[in-house]
């Protein structure tokens, strides 16, 4: 098979899954087809990428029947990204694909000095709150347990729960389910920080549900992997 059969093939499959998902006349435009799928984040995250790979398509099936040589050819290495790409978009990978360790965190009940001794051991800044049945109910920070010890009442023997209220506002954690994809839940953390907020932690449950057993914690130290699984050149 051809380089630049390879290349529609790979095409096509995306081509024909977006058409699928957005439910949209065969004879509906490609870059119309990305307009209208605007708002998917893999779409918004490709967009450029899928419009330069259309018109390389175009080069490649309109050419001058002629003619014996092709407008374009793509090379080996466009032909790999594309199939990578067919694959990110028709199957993007989700959270679970990061491969994360089990959630370390802590209970209301735990005192101060063990929540320090364990982020100071694992190099790790913010734990989730968990209660007895595992549930996610609150994220305490390094800076929240400073800002704690620094006031006149604290005491590292007292409890976490005694310290929530320390914690700097623009903290911010969110709730997301297993099958976020990774380019969603990149975005999610990208919107929060354009609201002057600080997403410290996203909490991974089964449905994204607060009230969910807490699966899998993503820190935006994890970002730099998930930014390795969503790459494709």
């Amino acid at each position: 098979m051809s380089k630049s059969q390879d290349f529609l093939n790979a095409f096509n499959r995306i081509e024909n899954h977006l058409r699928k998902k957005s439910g949209a006349h065969k004879y509906i435009g490609f870059s119309d087809l990305l307009r209208n799928l605007e708002k998917v984040p893999e779409i918004k995250h490709y967009r450029l990428d899928l419009q330069s790979y259309s018109d390389l398509r175009n080069a490649i099936v309109h050419r001058d029947p002629s003619k014996t040589t092709l407008l374009a050819e793509p090379t080996d290495q466009t032909v790999i990204a594309i199939k990578k790409l067919s694959d990110l978009i028709v199957s993007p990978p989700n959270v679970m694909a990061l491969k994360l360790p089990s959630p370390i965190t802590c209970g209301y009940l735990d005192p101060v000095s063990r929540c320090l001794d364990i982020m100071g051991s694992k190099s790790i800044s913010a734990l989730p709150v968990i209660s007895e049945e595992g549930v996610a109910l609150d994220v305490i920070t390094a800076q929240c347990l400073l800002n704690f010890l620094a006031s006149k009442t604290s005491s590292p023997d007292s409890s976490i729960q005694a310290c929530l209220s320390f914690r700097d506002k623009s903290d911010v954690c969110i709730w997301v389910s297993r099958d976020v994809t990774l380019i969603s839940l990149i975005d999610q953390f990208h919107e929060k920080h354009q609201q002057g907020q600080s997403l410290i932690l996203a909490l991974v449950t089964e449905r994204g549900w607060p009230t969910e057993r807490l699966l899998k914690v993503v820190s935006p130290t994890d970002l730099l992997s998930a930014s390795r699984l969503i790459n494709f050149s």
